[in-house]
């Protein structure tokens, strides 16, 4: 996985049986920095690594408003996730946690989780920090596949915080002190590869997939989006725009 220094951007992995060799061999490891010309990446000492095709990530304008593009995360987002089926926390997105009950939800780990994400949600609502680190304890590292489902979840969460802070100049209070606590717990409580999105979501690393998502919400754009979002990996997409939906759905009760 690499993150883009330049641009706050994180692509979703380099695969492939060649890329791991050389990482091997070259001793390539966590923290070691690489350089991005034209298609493809340098060691320090110019060598070249690998050929790639990535396009860093430029900021762009959202199209709607705050209220407006908030309201379409919502709704058209909730309504497009639930469509889809690929994500298994997408109740959570689409209904306040509080009124889930637990025989309403088939899979084991979002059943596991609920507690987690009620008290988190009611964290945010009352800036209660108590509330938020007892919730992430709940589903950090919780679910299946090489990101749990849970923490690509908190990856979309944090993404959308910080969108929501940066282009729309709605700041809730906790936000800085929920990615401390993100980052404080992450490494602890998943895996590296997983605890590495977390680390750079929760320090304001901009994932293109998910600020795509988030830009062209309410513009004829979204729909594109919010399919090459989803269709990451086998759910990690889709969970990741289950936690943009809630962040969506959390503020705009707010709001009201």
């Amino acid at each position: 996985m690499l993150y883009d220094r330049a641009y706050g951007s994180l692509p979703f992995g380099l695969a492939g049986t060649e890329i791991n060799d050389k990482a091997k061999n070259l001793g390539i490891e966590a923290g070691s920095v690489l350089n991005l010309e034209h298609n493809c990446l340098r060691l320090a000492d110019g060598d070249m690594f690998a050929r790639i095709e990535y396009r860093p990530y430029g900021p762009g304008r959202p199209v709607s408003t705050a209220a407006e593009g908030i309201y379409f995360l919502q709704n058209s987002g909730g309504a497009f996730l639930v469509s889809q089926n690929r994500s298994n926390l997408s109740p959570f997105s689409i209904r306040d946690s509080a009124e889930i009950e637990r025989d309403a939800l088939d899979d084991i780990f979002a059943l596991t989780g609920l507690g987690g994400i009620q008290k988190i949600e009611r964290g945010l609502r009352m800036a209660n920090l108590a509330e938020l680190s007892t919730g992430l304890d709940g589903v950090l590292g919780l679910g299946r596949g090489l990101t749990p489902s849970f923490d690509d979840f908190i990856t979309g969460m944090l993404s959308t915080l910080h969108f929501c802070a940066r282009e729309w100049g709605n700041d809730l209070k906790v936000r800085t002190a929920f990615c401390s606590l993100v980052a404080e717990k992450a490494e602890k409580k998943t895996n590296k590869y997983s605890a590495a999105y977390l680390l750079a979501a929760a320090a304001g690393g901009r994932f293109s997939a998910i600020e795509d998502v988030l830009t062209a919400a309410g513009g004829e754009d979204w729909p594109h989006a919010a399919a090459r979002l989803i269709s990451i990996g086998g759910s990690s997409g889709a969970d990741m725009m289950a936690g943009v939906v809630f962040t969506a759905r959390v503020i705009n009760t707010m709001w009201a």
